[in-house]
């Protein structure tokens, strides 16, 4: 595969959320969106899960974290406004895409995000993974 368009990628991902505040209790959701497609596409990539919790009490307690992103060929996906400077553990965690869909489905995450937007979100990433080429 050619270079992966991951400055294109970020794009997507911050105009879905101008519009659909998926960083407000849906970066669960981008993120399982994005992983199944980098499976596909055998990309290796990591869950990051930023919380002051660690990682074994988010798992443990199926607490969603502050803020869920992806890891993958030196690049954060959907890193939003997060960095090491504010105090937050950067939990890297190993989990394939079925795994992180029931963590997201197992947790209560900030209501700010409508889940009804799911399956469009998911389309639109879709879509987006399509126009790459292998």
């Amino acid at each position: 595969m050619k270079r992966f368009p991951f400055k294109k990628l970020e794009k997507l991902l911050w105009s879905l959320d101008c519009r659909y505040f998926v960083n407000c209790g849906g970066c669960g959701w981008i993120a399982y969106c994005v992983a199944i497609n980098f499976e596909r596409l055998n990309m290796p990539f990591r869950v990051v899960l930023w919380d002051d919790e660690p990682l074994n009490k988010l798992l443990s307690k199926n607490k969603s974290p502050m803020h869920a992103m992806l890891y993958c060929r030196r690049h954060y996906i959907n890193s939003y406004e997060y960095d090491q400077s504010d105090g937050l553990r950067s939990n890297h965690v190993t989990m394939s895409s079925s795994n992180l869909l029931n963590y997201y489905n197992n947790c209560k995450w900030n209501k700010v995000y409508d889940r009804e937007h799911n399956y469009k979100i998911k389309k639109i990433i879709n879509d987006f993974f399509k126009q790459i080429k292998q």
